[in-house]
């Protein structure tokens, strides 16, 4: 997993050199510094506890009828994505009801159907898409 931060000035870069750490590139003016974590685990694991956490999260969220309703979680093949290209990927097709987490003035305002989002993403790492209606 790699970690890019943003441009540092002369003075951080001359600091950074003398410890050794990353790698350094000059890039418009600043200087980019990207760093290599290393992690202790595989990335397959890594995503299988990142699907788990964020599934755990929508569930502790949900409740009341608001929250998240995953209707599709499919993987799918597409080659409009990156033209010339096969990229396979997950489609998700969730609604969010978020009404009990808005402003009680913005209840007050707008109808319910103002307060449900439809987010549809094709996640093809590192090519993403999502629409959010």
């Amino acid at each position: 997993m790699i970690i890019k931060v943003g441009i540092l000035r002369f003075f951080d870069f001359v600091l950074w050199a003398f410890m050794g750490i990353g790698s350094y590139a000059m890039w418009g003016g600043g200087i980019v510094v990207e760093f290599r974590i290393l992690m202790p685990l595989e990335m397959d694991e890594y995503y299988r506890g990142q699907l788990f956490a964020v599934s755990e999260t929508s569930k502790n969220e949900t409740g009341g009828g608001d929250g998240v309703l995953v209707l599709e979680n499919d993987g799918f093949t597409s080659t409009t994505v990156r033209p010339g290209h096969s990229i396979t990927g997950i489609y998700t097709h969730k609604i969010y009801r978020t009404k009990s987490k808005s402003p009680w003035a913005l209840r007050k305002i707008f109808p319910d159907a103002a307060f449900v989002l439809h987010e549809e993403c094709w996640n093809a790492f590192p090519y993403c898409k999502t629409v959010i209606k």
